[in-house]
């Protein structure tokens, strides 16, 4: 096989289902993998994965030393001149923007725009307020949270708080929800909006720098409590609709190109703005299964090579995504479409779709499960989180 001029670094250790549907996605492409993993209890290494890993990171700090040493074998590994460093979480992007000229020193390329292009589209209040400058629904701001504005939803300013915290939505459907949001987080760095009820929807996009789009589109049917990930999803039409001709364009607007996944509510006849993911995704999987092109279309764009013809594929039902991994013991799933009878068998009934329960990661699943069945306080082996970083102006 002939080296490709640039080879993705892929980081391992957070955000791992859609990090393993992206390996996936270059082992269909036939293009080299190269990975760095995060200790050795990252879960890569209970795939058929671990034996592309190129470097370990001793630990969870970000460090651009050993990006640039790792940047150097994947290199010498593949042949490739340069790398170009996979956007695998928030977290990373930041970090990553934040070095990106020493990282471009050391042969390791951004697929991404320029900062503040970036965060024009992963923060939610400046999305939100160019959606609505764009003339596409967005949900009704409330001045503040209470008891009287009840059910809303608080949503961060900025991902990052300027003391370098991660922030996330808070659901606020209680009373009880209330308090806990009054006790446990700063007001001033949300804002809060309507509770939007509706089908979940996922429109996920490759915008290329130069060329045309390729679309694809998930509903979500079941999730985690509190608005976590993505449990159950199956494929879907938005991305045939002109509805995704009008999303397009707006982030088009904002000069945003790479990868990114869109999140809408249906509310009648109109699609309402949740939130963006400029990066890789959770259920990336169902692309994946589903639209393999699209991501054929992202590898190949900055790996200069041609996509590889991809096999023809056996019909089978609407492709679905699963991550039984994902169901909380004790905790019950926030269901978007009620399912004819059990949730449970209904999450059954897709078990040969589950992100894990596959030939090249079957460990991985098995590890989930076991520790599913082990006491919170008795769990190991758990990813530990980023620490802070700080804010990017």
């Amino acid at each position: 096989m002939t080296a490709p001029s640039r080879v993705f670094l892929v980081p391992s250790g957070y955000n791992f289902r859609a990090v393993l549907a992206f390996c996936r996605a270059l082992r269909l492409a036939r293009l080299p993998i190269a990975i760095v993993a995060c200790t050795r209890d990252d879960p890569i290494f209970r795939t058929r994965y671990a034996r592309n890993v190129v470097y370990l990171r001793p630990g969870h700090k970000l460090d651009v030393v050993q990006f640039a040493a790792a940047t150097a074998l994947a290199r010498s590994h593949t042949g490739a001149a340069r790398c170009v460093l996979a956007p695998a979480s928030e977290y990373l992007v930041r970090w990553a923007l934040q070095h990106r000229t020493a990282l471009e020193s050391a042969g390791c390329d951004l697929p991404l725009p320029d900062a503040a292009t970036y965060f024009r589209v992963t923060e939610k209040a400046s999305l939100t307020s160019f959606c609505r400058g764009f003339g596409l629904p967005v949900p009704a701001e409330i001045p503040e949270a209470s008891p009287a504005t009840l059910p809303c939803v608080a949503k961060p300013r900025w991902n990052v708080a300027p003391d370098g915290r991660s922030l996330y939505p808070w659901l606020l459907r209680t009373p009880a929800d209330l308090a806990r949001f009054a006790a446990e987080a700063r007001p001033q760095d949300f804002f809060f909006q309507e509770w939007v009820e509706g089908r979940s929807f996922y429109l996920l996009f490759h915008l290329p720098a130069h060329g045309a789009a390729t679309r694809y589109s998930q509903e979500n049917l079941a999730q985690q409590p509190g608005g976590k990930s993505m449990v159950l999803a199956r494929a879907a039409d938005l991305h045939r609709t002109p509805e995704a001709g009008r999303w397009e364009a707006m982030l088009r607007a904002t000069g945003f190109h790479g990868l990114v996944m869109l999140e809408l509510r249906q509310r009648g006849s109109e699609f309402v703005l949740i939130e963006a993911n400029p990066r890789l995704w959770g259920p990336l999987q169902l692309c994946v299964d589903g639209c393999p092109r699209l991501l054929a279309n992202y590898l190949a764009e900055h790996t200069g090579t041609a996509p590889a013809p991809l096999a023809a594929r056996p019909p089978r039902d609407l492709p679905h995504y699963l991550w039984l991994g994902g169901v909380i013991p004790g905790a019950s799933l926030a269901w978007h479409v009620r399912p004819p009878g059990s949730g449970f068998l209904t999450l059954l009934r897709h078990c040969r779709s589950d992100v894990y329960l596959r030939p090249d990661s079957w460990r991985q699943f098995l590890h989930e499960r076991r520790a599913a069945r082990q006491p919170a306080s008795a769990r190991t082996g758990a990813i530990v989180p980023p620490p802070q970083l700080p804010a990017i102006a």
